[in-house]
C-alpha cells in the first residue's frame, strides 16, 4: 500500500500544529473517561500518532480500513472502555478531520466514513473479548475457591487406576421352612397325634 499524496500535504510545520491542536482536543474530549489514572498529555502524545495513521490511511491507494480498527482496538488498550469514548471520538472526527487536514469531502468522505466505521468496530470487539477475558478469570478463580485441588492419597493410583471390585461370593440357599409342605398332605394322610406324655414316677397309668 502506498500513500498518494496528490498534493494534499501542507508544509510540515503547519501539518504539526494542526495535528498537535485536534490530539489536543481529542484527548481533552476522551481522557476523564480512562478506568485507569492517565494524564492528558499522554492520551495526547497517544492519539498524536493516531493522527498520523488516519492521515496516511486517507491517502493510501490502494484505501483499507483496517488502520481504523487498530485504532479503535487501541482506545480499549490504554483502558478508554467506555461507550462515550467511540462516540466522543467519532464525533469529533467526523467534524473536523478532513478540515483540519486541508482533504475536500468530495474526494475523502467516502474514505473517512470507512475508516470511522471500523475504528468503532475494532473497539467493540475488543471490548467484547476483553470482557469476556475477565468473565473466564473470574470464573476460574470463584472454581479454585469453591473446589479446591482434588487430593491425591496415592499419586501411584492415578495412574494405576485398580480394576473393577470382585464380586460377592454366592450366598448359600435358605433351609426350607419347617411344618408340612406348602401344598399340604397328601391325600388319605393326616398329621399322627403327639402321645401323651409319661404318667408320674409311682403312679400307674389311668385304665383308657
Amino acid at each position: 500500500m502506498t500513500t498518494g499524496d496528490q498534493g494534499w500535504r501542507r508544509s510540515s510545520a503547519e501539518d504539526r500544529t494542526v495535528k498537535s491542536q485536534l490530539a489536543r482536543d481529542w484527548a481533552q474530549a476522551i481522557a476523564s473517561l480512562a478506568y485507569r489514572p492517565t494524564t492528558r498529555a499522554e492520551i495526547e502524545l497517544y492519539l498524536r500518532s493516531h493522527l498520523e495513521t488516519l492521515h496516511d490511511a486517507l491517502l493510501a491507494q490502494p484505501f483499507s480500513a483496517e488502520p481504523g480498527r487498530e485504532i479503535g482496538a487501541s482506545l480499549v488498550r490504554i483502558h478508554l472502555t467506555k461507550p462515550e469514548t467511540v462516540e466522543q471520538t467519532l464525533v469529533l472526527l467526523a467534524d473536523r478531520l478532513l478540515t483540519d487536514l486541508g482533504l475536500d469531502t468530495y474526494t475523502f468522505q467516502h474514505q473517512l466514513n470507512r475508516l470511522l466505521g471500523a475504528l468503532a468496530q475494532g473497539f467493540t470487539r475488543a471490548l467484547r473479548d476483553r470482557a469476556l477475558s475477565d468473565l473466564e478469570q473470574v470464573w476460574a478463580a470463584a472454581l479454585a475457591v469453591n473446589l479446591g485441588p482434588l487430593p491425591i492419597a496415592n499419586p501411584g493410583a492415578a495412574a494405576n487406576p485398580p480394576g473393577p471390585p470382585a464380586a460377592p461370593p454366592p450366598r448359600p440357599p435358605a433351609a426350607p421352612p419347617a411344618g408340612p409342605p406348602p401344598g399340604g398332605l397328601p391325600p388319605g394322610r393326616s398329621v399322627p397325634d403327639e402321645p401323651p406324655p409319661p404318667p408320674p414316677a409311682g403312679m400307674a397309668p389311668s385304665p383308657s
